[in-house]
């Protein structure tokens, strides 16, 4: 079964969870850091009325009172990490680890909550030890009677989740394709992607002892590669054909748009695929990039536009249109909300999958919406509005789901 296991997770877009046989020191030369130092709450924040529910006895051992109602957070936010920590639930105990937990709301649900609760031998269930609370049960349940130390291994990278408990995988699973399995809570793929590390006081008595993470850097992680394709190689438009007179070129490894309306497509065509680059608007700057898109037919011009845009849903870029700010698919779906800033890079996913369409803004989803308007492959083009705006692209990726690529 060990073989077994590890074969299988070594053919994984990221690093296996494995059992904690490591010291400590081997451990930090691979980057994990202390998130609790033994000694008292520095670095922590008690949140709830009962701020003396989280104690450090003197073993160095952090202990849960169970004053019921609050958790412990961290005063830092993560992303992208693998954290480990071990704890002993007291009998019929409850209590949960909240990751990309936000400051307000409820811990479990703008971020995520891996449960713990005594119920060694019992079934395995989406409400029992070692679930995604509410949400995944767990493969198996691993865990050891009410006394008795666990550990937990539980790693967030972009919209993968992996948990270990005892040294055994429970579960691997994408947020976004776990999107719609559940309505009663916010969809997992709309749940905060930056958050607080948590500990939750759920009544009961709990300890915690060992905690450590080890934050992922996105650009340096072998993950992020996995099936992403370069559309620009950063030293010209091999791939891309420009139409109307905008102005492209590339400045210091970035794509640069300017001088006039027009939009720069792709070669290739596409139809269910996932898009990411960083993008810089100029003040007041106004883009889009279209998705599944083609040409206009020439012989049928459309009075009510300036200029013939691509046919297709355009994923909005601009941080100041009220109706259809950055993440809108312009004049069909409003994004959420406004997150990026003029004169600022920020991180643009789109997701085109079938008739469902999700937008990313920093790891953020601020749309997350079916439509059926436009299910045909088309090409990918990156919009030049207007003189007055200047656009900067770079690091442009796609990555065809199920071959998709037409």
């Amino acid at each position: 079964m060990t073989r077994c296991l590890i074969a299988l997770l070594a053919l994984l877009s990221v690093p296996a969870l494995a059992q904690d046989n490591k010291s400590a020191a081997d451990e930090q030369k691979e980057g994990f850091v202390p998130l609790f130092n033994g000694k008292d709450l520095a670095g922590w924040t008690v949140v709830g009325q009962k701020k003396d529910a989280f104690q450090v006895e003197a073993d160095g051992v952090l202990s849960c009172t169970g004053g019921g109602g609050g958790w412990l957070r961290t005063n830092d936010e993560y992303k992208d990490f693998v954290l480990k920590l071990d704890y002993k639930i007291s009998p019929s105990g409850n209590s949960g680890v909240f990751v990309r937990a936000t400051k307000d709301g409820d811990p479990a649900f703008t971020g995520m909550e891996v449960q713990i609760m005594d119920d060694a031998g019992k079934d395995a269930s989406p409400q029992g030890n070692g679930a995604l609370y509410d949400e995944v049960a767990p493969a198996k349940n691993m865990s050891k009677p009410a006394g008795e130390w666990n550990s937990y291994e539980i790693m967030c990278f972009g919209n993968e989740l992996r948990v270990a408990l005892n040294g055994e995988q429970l579960y691997h699973i994408n947020l976004d394709t776990n999107a719609d399995k559940h309505h009663k809570r916010e969809k997992l793929s709309m749940r905060a992607a930056t958050g607080f590390i948590g500990l939750q006081d759920h009544g009961n008595p709990v300890w915690f002892r060992n905690i450590r993470i080890k934050p992922l850097d996105r650009g340096k992680y072998p993950g992020n590669t996995a099936g992403w394709i370069s559309l620009f190689d950063g030293k010209s438009l091999d791939g891309w054909k420009s139409v109307g007179p905008a102005k492209w070129e590339v400045r210091d490894g970035s794509l640069v748009t300017s001088g006039g309306r027009g939009y720069l497509h792709t070669t290739g065509t596409y139809r269910d695929v996932e898009f990411r680059a960083k993008v810089r608007v100029s003040k007041g700057g106004n883009s889009g990039v279209f998705i599944r898109a083609r040409h206009p037919d020439p012989n049928k011009p459309d009075p009510n536009r300036a200029f013939p845009w691509p046919v297709g849903p355009e994923a909005q870029i601009n941080n100041n249109d009220r109706e259809n700010p950055t993440g809108s698919i312009y004049n069909k779906h409003r994004a959420a909300e406004i997150i990026s800033s003029d004169g600022q890079w920020f991180d643009f996913y789109v997701l085109a999958r079938d008739d469902w369409w999700q937008v990313r803004v920093n790891g953020r989803a601020i749309l997350d919406v079916r439509d059926s308007s436009a299910m045909d492959p088309g090409f990918i083009a990156l919009q030049a509005h207007d003189a007055d705006s200047v656009i900067e692209f770079r690091d442009i990726q796609i990555r065809p789901l199920d071959g998709a690529k037409q």
